[in-house]
């Protein structure tokens, strides 16, 4: 995963000052929303693989006190269970590819030479988005509109012919707009599931059996002399994944409670942009966004680094 640092070279907070142009200025904040967007758009999918991660570390705790005939009966179980893990996921899954996708429509649309940014990558951005609102929509009883991609299609075509600032502005204003339905319902749906899959039953589930797991270790070590050496030492492994449990926790939390602010934020930019009026700096909305995107960077980066205290 890229760093903070990274992000913010590529998306420095424009602080917009003088008379410049009403479409610089709604092409800016675009183009700040959507690196942020972007960015925050590889959490979610690092929430879920570190958990089927520790998970997998969990239940591979106590093989060492079984014949080989349990240890694979284990290993097998812990496979499955990493199947489960990522089925139950799939709905969080696409819902943030949709937003990742959309994201990428919002860096190229919004860039200060938009031609030089389209590539052969850029002409899927349209089909890709369908086909990932389609998957979407197999999964979810609300379904999200799915025309967006024919507007990105419809850019990309127009970039061989002269493609104006102004056309430009034209082309922001209707995907955003057709956008904003979009980003509130995966923003609703993504918080929810989120809440639901994350903390209220894959965390609730992994603390409880990595409890009794160490209570089970702990009663069944044979009496010698050493039996305190072995129980430090499982108690040592138990405690750094306590730690990135906990650390897990706390990223999961941070975020989801920024989903609120990408719709926020969001909402904020479909008012700027549809307005001739001036601004001398970044959105407010946009700006709680980055500060969250950061606090999560910040929670990521402690997560990365009690998972590698482990190997």
């Amino acid at each position: 995963m890229t760093t903070l640092k990274f992000l913010l070279i590529l998306c420095v907070l424009p602080f917009i000052a003088g008379c410049a142009s009403l479409t610089k200025t709604q092409i800016e904040s675009v183009n700040t929303y959507s690196c942020l967007l972007e960015k925050y758009s590889e959490y979610p999918g690092s929430i879920i693989e570190e958990f089927i991660q520790i998970k997998y570390d969990v239940e591979q705790l106590n093989t060492g006190t079984f014949n080989d005939t349990a240890v694979n009966s284990k290993l097998w179980t812990s496979y499955y269970g990493k199947k489960k893990a990522l089925k139950d996921a799939e709905k969080i899954d696409v819902g943030i590819k949709v937003i990742a996708e959309y994201a990428s429509a919002l860096v190229m649309l919004s860039s200060e030479d938009l031609s030089n940014r389209v590539d052969k990558g850029s002409k899927k951005l349209g089909s890709n988005i369908n086909s990932l609102i389609s998957q979407y929509n197999l999964k979810s009883d609300k379904k999200i509109p799915s025309g967006i991609g024919k507007l990105i299609t419809g850019v990309v075509s127009l970039l061989g012919s002269s493609y104006v600032k102004q056309q430009q502005a034209t082309d922001l204003k209707k995907f955003i707009n057709e956008g904003d339905s979009l980003i509130s319902m995966l923003t609703d749906a993504i918080k929810t599931e989120l809440t639901k899959t994350v903390i209220n039953e894959w965390l609730i589930a992994l603390k409880d059996d990595l409890k009794n797991r160490q209570v089970n270790f702990l009663q069944n070590i044979p009496h010698s002399e050493y039996k305190v050496y072995l129980a430090n030492s499982y108690n040592k492994e138990v405690a750094l994944l306590i730690a990135r449990i906990d650390n897990l926790e706390q990223l999961a939390k941070k975020t989801i409670s920024s989903i609120e602010k990408i719709k926020k934020a969001h909402k904020q930019l479909l008012v700027h942009i549809q307005e001739k009026n001036e601004i001398k700096a970044v959105l407010s909305e946009t700006q709680n966004l980055y500060l969250s995107v950061k606090d999560i960077y910040i929670n990521y980066q402690k997560l990365t680094t009690s998972q590698s205290s482990t190997k």
